[in-house]
């Protein structure tokens, strides 16, 4: 019987997490100007903060986090191609590396499109952080979802979901999870729109 090998905890995986977490927290202060209605709707209520003010404030407080969930499904894709591990072939038909993988397919093609336009409509302005996280980060919330439901989705019906009891792996499938709740702020913010167009 094949025993893959372990991947246990390193401090080597701590430092490329806190790592991507200070680009993430970054990359936040950096957009600000599209971020900025986000933080406004953070401020203090003016009947104060009751628990219902809370519960509203918490979908506007996790996009605001958007940068920092990119940086971890990169960093925590990086760490999964880092040996030890199993083969390829194997990890592939992991979730977390699936979920993570789907993501990081979506964001590349994104940006890649990005580069194109802006290369094609070039002005001699350099492209700044605020407009990149627009066109391409901001976009991920309303189609990471789709691109990991259709790589889970793969996977159960080939009967090749393989989970690894490692952190590596749980780590890989919290990420998804968080895309799915990142993105269900995303619709409910289209719907709340929707209600408000049509409200008298």
């Amino acid at each position: 019987m094949y025993n893959p090998p372990r991947r246990t905890f390193t401090l080597r995986d701590a430092l490329v997490l806190v790592a991507a977490a200070a680009v993430g927290i970054a990359g936040v202060l950096a957009a600000w100007s599209e971020t900025e209605w986000l933080w406004s709707q953070l401020a203090r209520p003016e009947s104060g903060w009751t628990a219902r003010a809370l519960l509203g404030r918490i979908p506007y407080a996790l996009l605001l986090h958007l940068p920092l969930l990119v940086a971890w499904t990169l960093a925590i894709l990086g760490l999964r191609l880092l040996p030890p591990r199993p083969s390829l072939r194997r990890i592939s038909f992991q979730p977390g590396m699936a979920a993570c993988g789907a993501v990081t397919a979506l964001l590349a093609l994104d940006a890649m499109d990005y580069l194109v336009r802006t290369a094609l409509a070039f002005t001699g302005r350099v492209t700044v952080w605020p407009e990149f996280y627009h066109l391409v980060i901001s976009e991920a919330p309303s189609q990471a979802p789709y691109a990991i439901a259709t790589a889970w989705g793969l996977l159960a019906l080939s009967r090749r979901f393989r989970c690894e009891p490692s952190w590596i792996d749980r780590a890989g499938r919290a990420i998804g999870i968080l895309w799915f709740i990142l993105s269900s702020c995303n619709w409910w913010f289209n719907l709340e729109d929707f209600i408000v167009s049509f409200a008298p």
